[in-house]
């Protein structure tokens, strides 16, 4: 396996040191897609402000169910409270 690594073959025809390619200029020829960086900016913005949005509007809406919840338990107990409360003084009668 490490012996196909040094076999790669080396390109032909340049005469220029790697230094030189990294730093030159070369024009890609029917290159009509890009997109500028506002717009991508603006569309991440975007997107991530939309995440934020969705996590705040399902929090609140399991926060109301919690809230549900619990005062459905209290008014619960408190009649189980009621009724424990009540039952011996029907019995002492």
């Amino acid at each position: 396996m490490k012996s196909l690594f040094f076999m790669q073959a080396q390109p032909t025809g340049t005469s220029q040191s790697a230094d030189d390619r990294s730093q030159a200029f070369k024009p890609v020829q029917g290159g009509t897609e890009l997109q500028s960086g506002e717009r991508l900016l603006v569309i991440s913005y975007m997107a991530i402000w939309l995440c934020v949005v969705a996590l705040v509007i399902v929090s609140f809406r399991k926060q109301a169910r919690i809230d549900r919840r619990i005062s459905s338990l209290e008014s619960a107990l408190s009649r189980a409270r009621g009724e424990k409360s009540e039952a011996p003084a029907r019995g002492k009668d």
